[in-house]
């Protein structure tokens, strides 16, 4: 097993998220494939980073779609 670069991993997923185009990824959906697809079309990523950075970007996605449905629900009530 390789050693994990945790800051490059970082700095990738936070150089794709920078990069978003909001007029084309204009919804959570498009945005989470463009960073997954930035990120894993980084070359200088070992497998077992790239696994390690989508892991991480899902995780992001998740929380975010999370804060979307409960603001939703408190505009509701």
């Amino acid at each position: 097993m390789s050693v994990i670069r945790e800051e490059l991993i970082n700095v990738a997923i936070n150089r794709a998220i920078a990069l978003i185009d909001y007029n084309i990824h204009n919804d959570i959906d498009k945005q989470h494939e463009f960073i997954q697809q930035t990120v894993l079309a980084d070359k200088s990523f070992t497998n077992d980073e790239k696994t390690e950075a989508i892991r991480r970007i899902n995780k992001i996605i998740d929380k975010n779609k999370l804060h979307h449905i409960v603001n939703i629900v408190f505009e509701i009530i």
